[in-house]
């Protein structure tokens, strides 16, 4: 069985939304609109073999652990993230790791499956999709010195655990040093800070506001290296952010 690069996502507070929608017509819009990105932002690439599948609100991608299958499940994984956040207000979690997957038309069926969902329900968390210690070998051979935007490692009694940065986009714009071709991120950076402040707002369940807090503080960390683009301010004394979401129950 080859081996391939395995990421799985879901939709974080996904049974809320759907119970929310059983009798409220706008739920019912966003659950639509949340499939819809799950289904259509990835696409097949047979030449990295790249493939994907979707069940519910959770998203199974796998391609080839070449420097093009690498990219795409990454590209994927950050797009269907921001997709969903911008979209729909909705924050995901994922696991990427390296391992055996039979993964086309007929199924899937592999060690990785497993691997990856359990990575995901274990060390994901909003705005943060976690990788093994193979995948972050794998990004760190492949990128290089770029490898810094995107990977994030740190220490956890004792060992270290890795991450995808998916808001690497907006840590790196510099006025400074304008590039043709360079993003223009303020107008959607203003949406998601707007979309943070109006959710800790709100009188979510504290495990949802747990969620918004750790994505607040993960949003902070990715805008102030530059300093270009608008931080979310701490209003009023709310539960510390030090803890994180647990570990993101959904």
């Amino acid at each position: 069985m080859k081996h391939k690069v395995v990421a799985f996502l879901d939709i974080l507070g996904w049974k809320e939304l759907v119970a929310l929608a059983e009798r409220d017509a706008a739920a019912a819009q966003l659950v639509q609109i949340a499939l819809q990105i799950m289904r259509e932002t990835p696409c097949y690439n047979p030449h990295h073999g790249v493939y994907f599948s979707t069940f519910s609100d959770s998203l199974l991608i796998s391609a080839d652990p070449t420097p093009g299958g690498l990219s795409a499940v990454l590209q994927i994984s950050e797009l269907v993230s921001m997709n969903l956040i911008s979209q729909c207000e909705r924050l995901v979690r994922g696991g990427i790791v390296l391992g055996p997957l039979t993964h086309n038309e007929k199924g899937e069926w592999g060690s990785a499956l497993a691997s990856a969902h359990q990575l995901c329900e274990l060390k994901g968390a909003p705005g943060r999709v976690a990788c093994s210690d193979e995948v972050a070998q794998l990004i760190e051979e492949v990128y290089q010195d770029s490898s810094k935007q995107l990977l994030r490692s740190h220490r956890v009694r004792g060992k270290t655990e890795h991450y995808i940065n998916t808001l690497w986009h907006f840590e790196y714009p510099d006025p400074r040093n304008p590039r043709p071709g360079q993003l223009v991120l303020e107008g959607e950076a203003g949406r998601i800070v707007a979309l943070i402040e109006r959710s800790l707002a709100s009188h979510n369940p504290a495990k949802v506001q747990r969620k918004w807090l750790w994505f607040r503080a993960a949003w902070n960390r990715s805008v102030r290296r530059n300093g270009v683009l608008a931080k979310v301010v701490r209003r009023g004394s709310v539960a510390s952010e030090a803890g994180g979401p647990g570990r993101s129950a959904k």
